[in-house]
């Protein structure tokens, strides 16, 4: 889990004025969703693994979940990759974040 909070607000941006205080709160999202982990047959310790976990607020995570701002892979903790590779499912993560490209 992102430690000192949202993995998407920049500590040195302040929150926008138009988003209420109470988005700013802040939960735990499934880098990989939970039914899809669970439909592939991994145990529920891997699905609720922390390495699973990212902190976002509210706001950050309703963007996300609604297409609206999608987390981009660089904000994803590093633990991640070596958690998906441990399951077998660094293909979805591969497919959930692709790889930015630079331009």
């Amino acid at each position: 889990m992102a430690q000192g909070g949202c993995a998407m607000c920049p500590p040195s941006r302040p929150v926008p004025p138009e988003v209420r205080p109470d988005l700013r709160i802040l939960e735990a999202h499934h880098i990989l969703e939970k039914e899809k982990l669970a439909r592939l047959g991994l145990p529920p310790e891997a699905v609720h693994d922390p390495r699973n976990a990212l902190c976002l607020c509210v706001h950050h995570h309703d963007q996300h979940e609604h297409h609206r701002e999608r987390v981009p892979r660089r904000r994803l903790p590093a633990g991640t990759f070596e958690w998906a590779a441990e399951n077998g499912v660094d293909w979805l993560l591969d497919r959930t974040y692709p790889k930015e490209l630079h331009r």
